[in-house]
């Protein structure tokens, strides 16, 4: 681990960094990379012989709090450190840390980074994200997997309920092309609440689609016609099996 503070001036360290110290209670981290529980740091600035920790705040969260931007920044934040060939044999100057409720966060010794790092970091203070790109495919990896673990299933008891119909006939690729008429119509799709808990609102989408059933827009593409004409059907069948 690192042996001592470096000089830095408190004024050049980003807000969102939250100043920590080793706990006495617990073992410090000794290599990078190192994932420690928690509470291996609590706040405060550290004693004179002891390195100055930092609380990497846009990259900390846990069920409860923070959300994608956050996982992405830790994840992104990770990725550097790791390929930084400055850190490659260097002390102890960052480490991961986990918790309870889900908790994860990213801890630093800020002033022994190399420059190309602290400027990530200062960058935070005044946007929040590390790399867009890297958010964007983190939000479609857990769109995805919200999707297949219970969206589907959601959008079509939606869909039944909104038309009085049994629609198990709906194959899964229709059911997803509904559910991209309906994201075009709400004007998004996954929405990402704290603790990058994955929401959309499928009552609404089924009205959406009923509406795209009515007056089908201009913009549908050859497979979203298909899927509304395979609801169209699906629910004309329920009817005559009613009648």
């Amino acid at each position: 681990m690192v042996t001592a503070s470096l000089p830095i001036d408190s004024r050049d360290v980003p807000q969102c960094l939250r100043a920590v110290r080793l706990s006495p209670w617990r073992e410090p981290p000794t290599e990078n990379g190192a994932s420690v529980c928690y509470d291996t740091f609590e706040n405060g600035t550290a004693h004179a012989d002891a390195p100055q920790w930092f609380e990497v705040q846009p990259a900390t969260g846990s069920d409860y709090s923070g959300g994608t931007a956050t996982l992405a920044n830790q994840r992104e934040l990770k990725r550097l450190l790791t390929e930084s060939e400055d850190l490659a044999a260097a002390e102890c100057v960052w480490c991961t840390a986990y918790g309870g409720h889900g908790t994860y966060a990213l801890f630093v010794v800020y002033a022994a980074l190399p420059e190309e790092i602290r400027e990530v970091l200062d960058a935070l203070d005044d946007y929040a994200s590390v790399d867009d790109e890297a958010l964007s495919e983190l939000e479609c990896e857990f769109g995805s997997e919200a999707w297949e673990g219970w969206g589907r299933t959601d959008l079509r008891r939606a869909l039944e309920q909104e038309f009085g119909a049994d629609l198990e006939h709906m194959t899964d690729e229709s059911l997803f092309e509904l559910f991209r008429v309906a994201g075009e119509r709400m004007g998004h799709d996954w929405e990402f609440e704290q603790g990058a808990q994955a929401y959309f609102d499928f009552t609404r989408a089924a009205r959406e689609v009923s509406v795209a059933l009515a007056n089908p827009p201009s913009w549908l593409s050859a497979e979203q016609a298909g899927a509304l004409e395979a609801l169209r059907v699906g629910i004309q069948a329920a009817g005559s099996d009613r009648g």
